[in-house]
């Protein structure tokens, strides 16, 4: 390595002894470049990195840039190395906006603030592709979505999600604190409510103690009350199963939530509740029936299947929170 980095420090030095007339650009490279360029062995990224070193130390009016099988020396020009900055840096962002893309998600259903996420990457097709956009009324549909996310909280549905919760707070929010209750305070400030499909079903009834999502739904697939309709351009699990597909699960769980709370109400003033109905009673209600619609989420209704999930395997066999 010691001839490998005095080879680059004579070649630079002969490059800079050079009338100015000569080449702008120096290409450092590998050991039979000049003689075979396509079968010669590129340089290791050890290598290139000890290249760089040398000429930010000893040349500090040169700058270095790799290729794939050469690197590059030229002297130093602040007006270009700031546009290779610039441009470095818009890259950079565009990944990280890519990458960190979820995270808006999480952001938006916990009201937090999404004014830092990047226009242009909402400028998307369907299939992702790059697509024309008004960037003035994007600008203002933004706004208007911010504005719905502040007045709107989020309630977050799941079937048998305490881990799923878990989950989240690990990769968004942080270390799991020490203290269950810390847990619950903290989703519970996040999500005021937050619905466990698993306890609403189990409530009350010990026979739905292992039932599985896919069992839920298909007790409930033939009741017509609700009626639930889905997007035109989002009708694929209308016509086919997907079990264990995020957005299949999702769609599902939603379904059994808005045909079981319906279930579960009582006529008259829709404040009472029947929280032990068994599953065979479960779409028994004709359609005449006045309470044909999922309980609004500001009923009482909720005081006992809100904010509950079901744990199975601990004394309590219950998360609470918001207590």
């Amino acid at each position: 390595m010691i001839r490998f980095i005095e080879r680059v420090r004579q070649n630079i030095t002969d490059w800079q002894d050079k009338p100015s007339t000569e080449p702008h650009l120096l290409e450092i490279t590998p050991l039979n470049y000049q003689v075979d360029p396509i079968n010669s062995r590129p340089f290791t990224n050890y290598e290139k990195s000890l290249v760089h070193q040398l000429v930010k130390r000893e040349f500090p009016d040169l700058v270095s840039f790799a290729k794939d099988k050469w690197i590059g020396i030229r002297r130093y020009y602040q007006p270009r190395e700031d546009a290779v900055f610039l441009t470095k840096q818009k890259r950079l962002d565009e990944q990280l906006s890519r990458q960190i893309g979820f995270r808006w998600i999480f952001e938006a259903m916990g009201s937090g603030d999404i004014s830092g996420i990047d226009r242009d990457s909402l400028a998307r097709g369907k299939a992702g592709e790059p697509i024309f956009v008004d960037k003035g009324a994007l600008s203002l549909e933004m706004s208007r979505i911010e504005s719905l996310l502040g007045s709107k909280r989020t309630v977050l549905v799941g079937h048998n999600l305490f881990t799923d919760l878990v989950y989240l707070h690990h990769h968004f929010l942080g270390p799991l604190p020490d203290r269950v209750e810390d847990f619950q305070q903290t989703m519970h400030a996040l999500f005021p409510m937050i619905i466990d499909t698993k306890y609403v079903d189990s409530h009350g009834n010990e026979r739905a103690r292992t039932t599985s999502l896919a069992e839920l739904d298909q007790r409930l697939r033939n009741q017509q009350v609700p009626a639930i309709e889905t997007h035109h351009d989002h009708q694929q699990y209308d016509h086919e199963e997907r079990p264990h597909e995020g957005g299949y699960d999702s769609f599902v769980t939603a379904k059994a939530l808005i045909r079981m709370s319906r279930n579960l109400q009582i006529t008259s003033d829709g404040e009472r509740i029947s929280p032990s109905m068994p599953p065979h009673r479960f779409g028994s209600q004709t359609d005449s029936d006045s309470t044909t619609m999922m309980p609004p989420f500001r009923r009482s209704f909720w005081d006992v299947y809100g904010n509950k999930l079901r744990v199975y395997g601990t004394k309590e066999g219950i998360c609470e929170l918001g207590n």
